[in-house]
């Protein structure tokens, strides 16, 4: 059954395709890979394989056309050994050119459905809906030795031209011009399997193995899968390379950052940078806790939840006699549309025959060394839409079968099967394709499947057990908590009968013994150490108040300055965790310093002053400066007499019976009370108001003598009536004109002392 859903799919398509078209960058994805060719003596000739996936919807564009007849383009592949640059070919600086291959070497691998296959932005003339273009080019290169470090760049450049990445991408921050390289070890050979043993003199058993390649050879992993993924939003989906190595290496996948030019000196690149928070490891929008990725078989899974278009690179590394042997890449456009109309197909295992899906993992089937008859099941495809779907089988292992019925129809079945004996226990890996025809864009799902074969036969004495003390491991039926070997003879739970050893080994708790008893307090604003006594360096800790973890808190000891019940928990390196007792820790009532009164406002220097504090219950009461104080031997009582001697603070601190303490601060003002005041003019008028010249005395100063003189120096006033002081007349009385005067006084105080002054005042008439 075949869909049609035309207006709103297609303005989707164009507001999403088209978002790019102000750009000047078209390559969705590439891939770089090799193929050994020949060796001749330590030489080794190796054929490069460069692919590009670009953007139709921007054939108009400059950097396309670049691509296209009547261009001639070329790949420049720059060569690297131990981070050295190379010049092994004729290019630019020694670098190696890839011409376009002589057959398909412009392929359209638009993933839309067969009846708008010449519909597509690729067509002639073109069509409705965006297209991908596939470029392949290829070229030799001949190493002239071995080394464990040879690099194969693509540093962005396909002769004069730079390749940018589409403006689709929006991961990205910046999408960069696109970079990626393959590495290769081509000192590791391909040792076969022996094909029989011989005892030596010494009684050993050696290995025969058959002649073998001794070069050190390697040919890149192949990827099956289709390089222009399309997914629905808010549909979950899966993706898979389905890489395959005829080498028979072990693979390991890894998601790694998107590369950006400039180059190292030693051959490397910079990272691109991502939209927070996605990241190279983490490059797909998807609803939490959906996003998954599989090292060993390289299974994305996710949920796309946003309409962000993701650049994803994977990386292949493979292995060989447990040693990296080489790298390649593949970076892809990961497309997500809004409003799909069509539904991707499913595939669920049935009809299992000498095997059972696993329950943790419904694309793993657990086998049994040894059984017989073949291992067998179906693998039912079904399209929620009705679509028809194909399915395909990739990578199967030696001597399976993958036959489908009903293929192309709503309902095709896979058979598989595989006879397992003589095969070795372990995982193998192969890659089933299911592809509805639904339209415009059909759906493709690559999933991978692992066949698990078991020991039939395993012995667990050199595999130790660890459990913690106060754990017990049960062990069949039996539970067992002491150190020991134990054995049995059982089913497994994949069906596989077995004698199982259990060495099993008791790891001790943490020592969990706390400084100080289970109870504490602090004053308000202070902190208290809570720790362990016994702390031990192969152990983490997590403090926690209240039954919440302390952020950041994980040595053996914690500072508290906050109320609350306090524990840690302790893991040691062996897993083995235990909690401390409980603390409860009591925030302590805060003293209150108060100087409530003071017995004088108006203070000469040396008065004697009485100091009160606010009362609180059982305050002790310190008062400085403590030589104040010191003449009535009294500064630690709530009411205190001091003598103050010169302006300055008073402190008052107080204890409560917690050890809390508070202070409070006064500032004692003192004056110079020997000082006196002197007028600067008098008016002799007999009015009644000013009509004498005399100083204004504190109480206890008395005069002792007066004396006024005229600008003359001739003494004008000398002591007469010096209650009231000069009345501005002469000795002889006649009134002293209007002039300024000078005077000295003399005059004594409470202290003690006689005190002089001397100054000018001005008669007015």
């Amino acid at each position: 059954m075949k869909k049609r859903y035309y207006s709103s799919f297609l303005l989707l398509f164009f507001l999403l395709w088209h978002a790019g078209l102000s750009h000047a960058n078209h390559i969705l994805g590439s891939e770089l890979r090799y193929q050994f060719v020949s060796a001749s003596g330590s030489a080794q000739t190796y054929k490069l394989t460069f692919v590009f996936f670009a953007d139709c919807s921007l054939a108009s564009s400059g950097s396309f056309s670049t691509l296209v007849p009547p261009a001639t383009p070329r790949v420049v592949i720059e060569i690297y050994k131990n981070g050295v640059h190379q010049s092994l070919g004729s290019g630019p600086g020694g670098a190696i050119f890839l011409d376009p291959v002589a057959v398909n070497y412009q392929e359209e691998i638009t993933p839309v459905c067969p009846d708008e296959a010449n519909n597509t932005q690729c067509s002639v003339p073109k069509g409705d809906y965006p297209g991908v273009m596939k470029f392949t080019f290829e070229g030799t290169v001949t190493l002239p030795d071995t080394s464990s470090n040879w690099r194969f760049n693509f540093e962005g450049d396909h002769f004069n031209n730079t390749a940018g990445r589409s403006g689709l991408i929006n991961n990205l921050s910046g999408t960069g011009t696109m970079c990626i390289y393959a590495t290769l070890n081509n000192t590791i050979p391909i040792i076969p399997d022996p094909v029989g043993y011989y005892q030596d003199d010494a009684g050993n058993y050696v290995p025969v193995f058959p002649p073998y390649d001794t070069t050190g050879k390697n040919n890149s992993p192949s990827f099956t899968s289709d390089p222009t993924p399309f997914f629905c939003i808010n549909q979950p989906t899966t993706f898979n390379l389905a890489a395959i190595d005829n080498d028979g290496d072990s693979l390991s996948f890894a998601l790694i950052p998107a590369l950006n030019t400039p180059v190292m000196a030693n051959g490397t690149y910079t990272n691109c940078n991502y939209v927070a928070p996605l990241m190279g490891t983490a490059p797909i929008a998807a609803a939490p806790g959906s996003f998954s990725f599989s090292s060993v078989t390289g299974q994305t899974s996710f949920t796309p939840n946003a309409l962000v278009n993701a650049c994803v690179v994977q990386q292949v590394s493979e292995y060989r006699e447990g040693k990296l042997v080489g790298t390649s890449m593949r970076e892809m456009t990961f497309i997500i549309l809004d409003n799909c109309p069509n539904q991707g197909p499913q595939g669920p295992v049935t009809n299992i025959n000498n095997g059972n899906v696993d329950p943790a993992d419904p694309t793993r089937i657990n086998v049994c060394q040894g059984i017989n008859g073949n291992v067998a099941f179906d693998l039912q495809g079904n399209d929620p839409d009705g679509d028809n779907i194909n399915i395909f089988a990739t990578n199967l292992p030696e001597g399976a079968t993958a036959p489908v019925t009903s293929n192309g129809t709503p309902n095709p079945v896979m058979h598989f099967s595989w006879d397992i004996g003589g095969y070795a226990p372990g995982d193998y890996i192969f890659f089933v394709t299911l592809r509805d025809d639904g339209c415009p864009v059909r759906v493709t799902q690559t999933i991978a499947y692992t066949i698990t074969i078991h020991e039939a036969y395993t012995s667990g004495s050199t595999d130790t057990i660890q459990i913690c003390n106060g754990e017990t491991y049960e062990f069949f039926g039996n539970l067992y908590y002491k150190t020991g070997i134990y054995d049995t003879t059982f089913k497994s739970v994949y069906g596989c009968d077995s004698v199982k050893v259990l060495n099993l080994k008791v790891n001790p708790l943490p020592n969990m013994l706390l400084n100080g008893g289970n109870a504490a307090g602090i004053c308000p604003g202070n902190k208290t150490l809570l720790s362990l006594a016994l702390p031990e360096s192969s152990t983490t800790y997590q403090w926690l108040k209240d039954d919440e973890a302390i952020a950041g808190e994980t040595g053996p000891a914690y500072a508290a300055s906050n109320a609350g019940i306090y524990k840690v928990i302790a893991v040691t390196d062996r897993g083995c965790r235990d909690t401390s007792k409980r603390i409860k820790l009591e925030l302590y009532p805060a003293a209150e310093a108060r100087i409530t009164s003071v017995s004088e406002n108006n203070i000469c220097m040396g008065d004697t002053v009485t100091l009160e504090a606010q009362e609180g219950d059982r305050y002790i009461y310190r008062w400085a400066p403590e030589k104040f104080f010191r003449l009535f031997g009294e500064a630690e009582a709530r009411t205190v007499k001091g003598t103050i001697a010169y302006s300055g603070p008073v402190t008052l601190t107080v204890y409560n019976k917690y050890g809390c303490q508070d202070s409070d601060t006064m500032m004692m003002n003192t004056r110079p009370c020997c000082e006196v005041f002197m007028p600067t003019a008098f008016s002799p008028n007999m009015d009644g108001v000013n009509d004498y010249f005399n100083p204004t005395l504190q109480l206890g100063q008395v005069i002792v003598t007066m004396k006024v003189f005229n600008r003359l120096g001739k003494l004008v006033y000398d002591n007469t009536n010096i209650e009231k002081g000069w009345d501005g007349t002469y000795s002889n009385g006649q009134p002293a004109a209007l002039d300024t005067y000078m005077y000295y006084i003399k005059y004594s105080c409470t202290d003690g002392n006689n005190y002089e002054k001397k100054g000018d005042i001005i008669l007015l008439r």
